[in-house]
């Protein structure tokens, strides 16, 4: 069966397989250990032996940020690119601004960041309610938006038709 892998990258970040011929949706949370990821970890909890495609979240370093966290944020993207390469076919690196618009939320960095997070919790729970607890906790986010790029990249950007099965709402 064809795999999609969402990647939201950062230490909060996780990693959703979503296969849509049957709706199965797998998750991780990224796996840290201090303020690094944990690559042991990672390998073997990696939720798609291979992937169709992966979309990793373009993503940059942000305002008022560190150089210290700017420097792990960086090391961290760096790992989940290197391992969505290893692991499937097509890595496509999307902005944030673009994938969100594709799967219906506000896109728009000047809105409430608290309220953008609460939003893509609340359409992950629509395009999936059968995994609907694995979006529950504000904390979920990462969550959240790692199966959202895996739907955005499956749907969106390859084009497969949306059916009963994956319980999506279009």
């Amino acid at each position: 069966m064809t795999t999609f892998v969402g990647i939201d990258p950062g230490l909060s970040g996780a990693i959703a397989a979503y296969t849509p011929r049957d709706g199965t949706l797998r998750l991780i949370d990224v796996p840290a250990d201090g303020k690094l990821v944990d690559l042991r970890i990672l390998s073997n909890c990696w939720p798609a032996q291979y992937a169709r495609a992966a979309a990793v979240e373009r993503v940059g370093a942000m305002p008022k940020q560190g150089r210290s966290s700017a420097f792990n944020f960086g090391c961290t993207f760096g790992i989940l690119y290197v391992m969505a390469y290893e692991r499937a076919a097509e890595v496509v690196l999307v902005t944030p601004q673009k994938w969100k618009f594709g799967v219906g939320l506000n896109a728009n960095p000047d809105h409430d960041k608290k309220a953008r997070k609460n939003a893509s919790r609340q359409r992950a729970t629509e395009l999936f309610p059968k995994h609907a607890q694995l979006f529950q906790r504000v904390k979920d986010d990462g969550r959240a938006e790692a199966a959202l790029l895996a739907w955005y990249l499956a749907h969106r950007v390859h084009g497969v038709p949306t059916s009963a099965k994956s319980s999506v709402i279009d």
